[in-house]
């Protein structure tokens, strides 16, 4: 895992157990979908009032056409093989990002590897 802090955010408004479940999730999701050897890259940004984070891994892939169920409960990609999984994780993720009122965004091709940027606001106190 290479970490690339682009950023001295001294401080953020946000749940703890929700940013845990969110980075772990999809850190050990680019472990687990990537080759013996490969990478997984996390890094953080801030624009405007966000904290952009990108974690970006040299794996499997995800087809085109499955991403825009990727965050439905149970949904797995139909490529993952016999690698386990549940397919809950990234719905999870999606409703933690949500209750931040963030975004999370998906770029990925099979065969390369998949980008999930997760965009959390800044702010001064939790609403």
């Amino acid at each position: 895992i290479i970490f690339t802090p682009q950023s001295n955010i001294t401080y953020a408004y946000m749940d703890p157990q929700l940013l845990r479940y969110i980075f772990n999730n999809l850190l050990s999701n680019g472990i687990k979908y990537s080759p013996l050897g490969g990478t997984v890259e996390f890094e953080l940004t801030v624009e405007a009032n966000w904290a952009i984070f990108k974690i970006r891994d040299s794996g499997i892939g995800i087809p085109k056409q499955e991403i825009s169920q990727l965050f439905e409960p149970f949904q797995r990609a139909s490529n993952v093989g016999n690698i386990p999984g549940t397919g809950l994780g990234l719905s999870i993720v999606n409703k933690s990002v949500e209750q931040h009122r963030g975004q999370i965004l998906v770029d990925s091709q099979v065969g390369v590897g998949t980008l999930f940027t997760v965009r959390l606001p800044l702010s001064s106190h939790w609403d």
